[in-house]
C-alpha cells in the first residue's frame, strides 16, 4: 500500500487522512495461518511537524483461528495500532521496531501493516475467556459435553497416604 506524502512535504497540507482498505488474504503467524475474511479497515492520518512526519493508523480486522484449549476453529475481531515517525534514510532495519522509510515522496505500508498485527496477536487463541478445553483422559469438548473421567492427578510418592484417607 503505496502513500505519496508530497502535498505533507511541500508544505501545502499538515495532514494526510488515511481512511481505506487494504486487502490481505491470510499470515502465516507463529506457525498458524490466520485468514481474514474481509479486508483490514485502515483509519488514521499522517502528520507533518515541527519534529518529522509522524503516523498514527488504526487498523481493525476481523480473522479465523483455532482455540488453543479446546481445537475449536473461531471467528474474532481485533483492532492494533500503528503509529511512530516516519524517516528518510535506512540507519537501523531492526526486527523488533516497526519502521517507515520515506522514499522519493511516498511511503509503503504492507510490511509495517503486517508487522503490527504480527506483533499485536495474542501469544495464546482462546474462542472466549472461559473456554473449558479438551478433557485430558478422553478428549471431549467440555465446553459442549460433561465426561465422567476422573482427571484429579495424584502425586506417586503420596499414593501411600491416599490409603489413610478411604
Amino acid at each position: 500500500m503505496i502513500i505519496n506524502l508530497s502535498k505533507l512535504l511541500d508544505g501545502s497540507e499538515n495532514i494526510v487522512k488515511i481512511d481505506d482498505v487494504f486487502d490481505l488474504s491470510y499470515l502465516n503467524i507463529r506457525g498458524k495461518r490466520v485468514e481474514f475474511h474481509k479486508p483490514l479497515a485502515l483509519n488514521g492520518g499522517i502528520y507533518k511537524t515541527d519534529d518529522g512526519i509522524f503516523i498514527n493508523l488504526d487498523i481493525s480486522y476481523e480473522y479465523t483461528d483455532v482455540c488453543d484449549r479446546c481445537l475449536e476453529e473461531f471467528t474474532n475481531k481485533q483492532t492494533s495500532v500503528l503509529s511512530g515517525k516516519i524517516i528518510e534514510k535506512a540507519e537501523d532495519d531492526s526486527k523488533e521496531e516497526i519502521t517507515i522509510y520515506l522514499d522519493k515522496g511516498k511511503i509503503d505500508l504492507e510490511k509495517a501493516i503486517k508487522k503490527v498485527i504480527v506483533l499485536d496477536f495474542p501469544m495464546k487463541s482462546l474462542c472466549n475467556s472461559d473456554c473449558k478445553g479438551l478433557c485430558p483422559k478422553c478428549g471431549i469438548n467440555l465446553n459442549g459435553e460433561q465426561c465422567e473421567c476422573d482427571t484429579t492427578d495424584v502425586d506417586p510418592r503420596l499414593e501411600k497416604l491416599k490409603e489413610l484417607l478411604d
